[in-house]
């Protein structure tokens, strides 16, 4: 029978950093002898044609984000009215997700899923073991919904264990963990994996202090990258870079302010900013 290794949480291509540290996850395995067919769980209509290129199979996650049932355009400020949507989203899909917990529930369940839901968790069944890939696993900083989405990124592990497979959590940030119950929900998930790892010490100690589990340090997935066969005059050339400059790469990502009266203005600052610090790396000599 062919082993099936699941690797949570979801992915798509457009986050190269989390690309990049589940094709390594997927070679880590490989490495370790794990040989057979590899799942990704995805949402829906994300774009995943590079990850599937590079052997993985996509499977819809058991527990999805609420926000697929309401879109909403404007990502920076969130209404009462869009909150209380998925609010309610959340609810439904906390109750359903207990019953895959329990053998019987979970076989009743599963007479009602559509074939994408149903054929993961049978995937999830049959599994040889699962992987969290490496990243930042779960960070909590209080709040009205701070519980579920802990519960939410981490129910896969939960689910794992229920399951009873081994779950291999690669080097990842964790923490902090504020909120009600994210502290309890974090650590049922993370006791009684077969291998925890933190890519920082900053991490380690949290996770020893906060949550009372010991596990090991390793550097970041991406430091094991094989070396692209590229030839620096080339590219520069083909991107039209200055070869008289180095580079300098930066991840620029939207924030929301959500503690904030102002969102849409701090927000605009805050690419303002950034804007300048880019015009002064510039006159620094750097591109």
């Amino acid at each position: 029978m062919t082993d099936k290794i699941v690797i949570i949480p979801g992915c798509s291509d457009l986050n190269r950093g989390d690309q990049a540290l589940t094709w390594e996850t997927k070679r880590l395995a490989e490495d370790c002898g794990l040989k057979g067919d590899f799942y990704l769980t995805t949402e829906k209509n994300e774009p995943v044609s590079q990850s599937i290129g590079y052997g993985l199979n996509i499977i819809t996650p058991i527990i999805e984000h609420p926000s697929r049932a309401f879109s909403n355009k404007e990502n920076i400020k969130y209404g009462k009215s869009l909150k209380t949507k998925w609010g309610t989203i959340a609810l439904v899909d906390f109750i359903t997700s207990l019953f895959y917990f329990n053998k019987l529930t979970r076989k009743l369940i599963k007479r009602f899923l559509k074939k994408e839901k149903r054929n993961s968790i049978e995937i999830m069944e049959n599994a040889t073991a699962f992987f969290m890939k490496g990243g930042g696993l779960i960070q909590s900083y209080g709040g009205v919904t701070s519980t579920y989405s802990a519960y939410f990124w981490v129910y896969h592990l939960l689910l794992a264990k229920a399951l009873k497979k081994p779950i291999y959590v690669m080097p990842n940030s964790f923490g902090p963990f504020k909120g009600p119950l994210v502290k309890s929900i974090v650590r049922k998930a993370l006791k009684g994996c077969t291998v925890v790892t933190s890519r920082e010490t900053l991490s380690q100690k949290m996770v020893q202090e906060e949550l009372n589990i010991s596990i090991d340090n390793f550097p970041d997935l991406a430091f094991y990258l094989p070396n692209a066969k590229l030839d620096r005059k080339e590219i520069f050339e083909q991107f039209d870079l200055p070869l008289d400059r180095k580079l300098v790469a930066m991840t620029m990502r939207p924030h929301r302010f959500p503690n904030s009266k102002t969102p849409k203005q701090d927000y605009e600052l805050f690419k303002n900013e950034i804007a300048k610090f880019i015009e002064w790396l510039y006159e620094k000599g750097y591109m």
